[in-house]
């Protein structure tokens, strides 16, 4: 007899973030318990139409100075709806990829 354990990692992304330098949800990343969470191999942000407005790679969880900050190209971009896709590398080598939603609040 055997008892079956599943692994449950939590990943937190917020839904909405407002970049607006209050030092508060100023930036969108992905979080995650380090000891469960090797790497973020790629995270990926595009607008309504599909175009990628942010890309970072190969990082840690959980560190805001390489989240996206709400800019293309150095420009501020207009409030609305961008979808992020994510790889997700975790401590026993698995990956998983990510995606959903995040309203960039300004």
């Amino acid at each position: 007899m055997y008892d079956r354990v599943e692994k449950k990692v939590a990943i937190y992304t917020p839904t909405a973030f407002s970049p607006n330098n209050d030092g508060i949800n100023d930036t969108f990343t992905l979080f995650a318990k380090e000891s469960a969470v090797a790497q973020i191999n790629y995270l990926r942000i595009f607008n309504r139409w599909g175009n990628l407005v942010f890309e970072q790679n190969y990082f840690a969880p959980n560190q805001l100075d390489l989240g996206w900050d709400g800019t293309f190209k150095g420009e501020h971009l207009n409030p609305g709806l961008f979808v992020w896709v994510a790889e997700v590398v975790y401590v026993d080598g698995r990956r998983q990829v990510l995606e959903d939603g995040v309203q960039l609040v300004r």
